[in-house]
């Protein structure tokens, strides 16, 4: 099937140079340390057209990318190891303004680098239709451009994922946009969560169990990232079991020797005791 797909895709391969393309082949298997069956078969369905081409041709797009993108000579094999396109385009011009694209938002090279590094296809996506309308999410929400870098270097699988599930969720929560903003900007790394998994069920305990709404949320914006099962619920269930009254953010915040210490005020291995036995989880049934 791999060999009628490229037939027919590329018929003009069939009509290579044996001993170029032996030359190719060799220069993937050293430069791109691919020497397994399942790798190359991968990397030359992706991209058969580089059988025509010379190592010598290959080797200029690896450069082009320790020389625009900052990236080493490993790094840059690296991405075209993980995808193989990158040697199907000529850089110049395809890849330079999609790089200029995301320098135009404010993004430092080595930021740009981590993007690459981490999806390789963003050097080919459309600049108005993908990389700009990404980004338009962010300013959208009003995070400053000079925010934009500190949040993309955090994530910097941005571009390949949907966000827009998630900050609707947010929305839907109470919180308006300015507040969503500044959470993004504290805690990029709550837009790729996951919607069933994490951010539900611990809005829905924040809410159901511990009595919070949206303004108490818009205090502790780190809140999403927590553990519910590690420490927010065995927190929470301590304070109720132990008549401790305090803050959400506080009960939830610090580490279990600052919380036992400061807001709980019992020795650190009674709170262990507490949470290794799993009383916890009455406090959690009706949840459950």
């Amino acid at each position: 099937p791999e060999l009628a797909n490229v037939a027919s895709s590329r018929p003009h391969v069939l009509w290579m140079d044996l001993s170029n393309a032996k030359r190719v082949l060799d220069w993937v298997k050293i430069e791109l340390e691919m020497d397994d069956t399942k790798n190359l078969s991968r990397f030359f369905s992706a991209v058969p057209q580089v059988l025509l081409e010379s190592p010598r041709r290959l080797q200029m797009t690896i450069n082009w990318f320790t020389e625009n993108v900052g990236l080493s000579q490993a790094q840059a094999k690296k991405v075209g190891e993980k995808w193989p396109y990158i040697f199907g385009y000529r850089p110049d011009s395809t890849f330079t303004s999609r790089i200029e694209c995301l320098e135009k938002f404010g993004l430092r090279k080595e930021t740009i680098g981590r993007v690459v590094e981490s999806t390789p296809k963003v050097v080919a996506m459309s600049v108005n239709a993908q990389l700009e309308k990404q980004m338009q999410i962010f300013l959208d929400l009003g995070i400053r451009e000079d925010n934009l870098d500190k949040i993309i270097s955090t994530v910097p699988t941005f571009f390949s994922t949907n966000p827009q599930a998630r900050i609707e969720f947010f929305l839907s929560t109470g919180l308006d946009k300015e507040s969503l903003a500044e959470m993004i900007e504290a805690q990029p790394g709550i837009l790729f969560l996951s919607l069933k998994a994490n951010l539900r069920p611990k809005w829905e305990y924040f809410t159901k169990v511990m009595g919070g709404s949206a303004e108490d949320l818009k205090r502790m914006p780190s809140y999403f990232v927590l553990n519910l099962e590690q420490r927010i619920m065995p927190r929470f269930a301590f304070c109720c079991s132990r008549g401790v009254t305090a803050p959400i953010e506080d009960m939830v915040s610090g580490t279990d020797e600052y919380f036992c210490r400061k807001i709980a005020k019992v020795p650190y291995q009674e709170y262990r005791r507490f949470e290794e036995s799993g009383d916890w989880m009455m406090f959690s049934t009706p949840l459950v």
